[in-house]
């Protein structure tokens, strides 16, 4: 029986984006933008899953949410939306918020299989 191939969404100013790509064919790459598209979703956006979405402004910008409560929420969306039927992928999410000079931010990276395949800079 063939796999059934999803279409190749990424955004076209993503660093990685392929104009000549129609279909993803590697689970891997399925599973980042996966990944991608529920870390850049708000909540509510999508019709008929209003809790799809991490609504990182939110999450990064409350005064009530740490790094720890940040990372779990993350999880549980990736558990929820983008790992389903994917066996042998050991996802890890990252928060890290840091304070420099002319500006404070958060770092945000997944981890899969030990290696870091989207960061995110707020």
């Amino acid at each position: 029986m063939p796999q059934i191939k999803d279409f190749y969404s990424r955004d076209t100013d993503a660093p990685k984006y392929s104009e000549k790509r129609l279909e993803v064919d590697e689970a891997l790459d399925d599973l980042i933008i996966k990944i991608e598209n529920t870390l850049f979703t708000n909540k509510t956006e999508v019709l008929g899953a209003e809790d799809f979405g991490c609504d990182l402004d939110s999450l990064i910008f409350s005064i009530t949410n740490n790094e720890d409560i940040i990372r779990n929420k993350i999880g549980q969306q990736i558990v929820e939306y983008c790992l389903t039927g994917y066996d042998g992928f050991n996802v890890d999410v990252h928060v890290k918020y840091f304070t420099a000079e002319n500006r404070n931010g958060c770092f945000i990276d997944i981890i899969v299989n030990d290696k870091r395949v989207v960061g995110v800079l707020y």
